[in-house]
């Protein structure tokens, strides 16, 4: 009786070595998704909300500097810029998460606003940390090209 107390011992202690070993000390966290794992899970676009000083350098109009904004939709693959080709912060620029690069975006062709111009980002990304942005414009005036800017926005 006591060896099957000792083996019955054993066996539980075993048991429950092997259970918790099986089981790592830092789960990761399961965000739905659209979301994105930081702190907590968050959408993508408030990942890239947030203010911050925009460099330009464009085709035609040179280099440009000006503060601009990065606010989050109620879609968590969309957010808008605004202040791009140095327009007024009231003229924004919709922008789309790529689906299979949630660190990338794009916008497709789009009025800037009431200016005459269309815009559209043919390639934008932002850093692992989120604290900046890069993307690749152009802006039309019709189907005409006028203008290719890259710019970077530091948060």
């Amino acid at each position: 009786m006591k060896q099957l107390a000792i083996l019955l011992t054993l066996f539980i202690l075993v048991g429950c070595k092997k259970k918790e070993e099986a089981e790592p000390e830092n789960k990761a966290t399961t965000c739905s998704e659209n979301y994105h794992y930081g702190s907590n899970c968050q959408a993508y676009n408030e990942f890239y909300a947030g203010s911050g000083t925009l460099n330009e350098d464009c085709t035609v109009s040179g280099v440009n500097g000006y503060s601009t904004m990065v606010a989050s939709a109620s879609d968590p693959l969309s957010f808008t810029l605004s202040g791009l080709w140095d327009e007024p912060s009231q003229i924004l620029t919709t922008c789309r998460i790529k689906s299979d690069d949630r660190f990338g975006f794009t916008a497709t062709k789009q009025a800037l606003g009431s200016t005459g111009f269309d815009i559209e980002i043919i390639n934008g990304s932002i850093s692992s940390d989120g604290n900046t942005i890069t993307y690749t414009y152009k802006i039309y005036s019709g189907n005409v090209l006028v203008e290719e800017c890259e710019g970077t926005i530091a948060k």
